[in-house]
């Protein structure tokens, strides 16, 4: 199934696609891939219709179990990078609404503007893509610098024993969140790494890599 949700009135939200995901819910054990991709030319803003459909989702798929999907790609617009900063725990539990399904099968995992976090279909990853792409051109937010936080992925890594491949790609981040306190991580099975790296400071990714050994690797830059 591909979600892609249009702007509606906060109110109408649950009415109009709750119906809809339960209906699509019941085959659910014929998914194979699944793809939400937020609407970046209406999500500009991220607002309280944004937080209603995570709740929707996380509501509806809570606990289920979809045993033969392979692939999950979440991609939220830019403005959910400036939110993260803020620190906002209620929108940080809904996000990752993934986190409480179970997916015995799940080879691939492709996420736009956050890191994810770990849960039990990760430990059957063998491909991880992590995009955080900050436009140029898009102002933002006085005083809300965009960060990648290291920590959480150097986190989420360990918790992907069976990964052979990984993709990173950044864009115009200004600050890292440095794993300092995290134990070395020593990725046997990472094969293939692909680092994206845009207008960025040099130092981003020091940290990540001190912390991070892969000794069977093959980089592209």
């Amino acid at each position: 199934p591909f979600f892609k949700p249009d702007y509606v009135k906060m109110g109408a939200l649950a009415r109009r696609d709750g119906p809809f995901i339960e209906l699509t819910l019941q085959d659910r054990e014929k998914w194979e891939s699944f793809h939400l991709h937020g609407n970046t030319e209406r999500w500009v803003v991220l607002g309280e219709s944004q937080l209603e459909y995570h709740q929707i989702y996380a509501g509806l798929t809570r606990g289920l179990e979809f045993p033969n999907l392979t692939t999950i790609s979440i991609h939220y617009p830019e403005s959910m990078l400036f939110r993260r900063v803020r620190e906002d725990d209620t929108l940080e539990t809904f996000k990752h609404f993934y986190r409480h399904w179970s997916t015995p099968k799940l080879r691939s995992l492709s996420t736009n503007q956050f890191i994810p976090i770990p849960f039990p279909g990760t430990a059957s990853l063998s491909s991880l893509s992590i995009y955080l792409e900050h436009e140029v051109y898009v102002k933002e937010p006085e005083n809300l610098p965009i960060v990648f936080d290291a920590n959480s992925l150097v986190s989420f890594l360990q918790a992907c024993p069976s990964l052979e491949s990984l993709s990173i790609s950044l864009q115009c981040i200004k600050a890292a969140i440095q794993p300092q306190r995290l134990p070395r991580l020593m990725m046997h099975r990472l094969a293939n790494l692909s680092l994206t790296s845009k207008r960025c400071q040099s130092t981003i990714l020091k940290g990540f890599f001190d912390r991070v050994l892969m000794p069977g690797v093959s980089l592209t830059l």
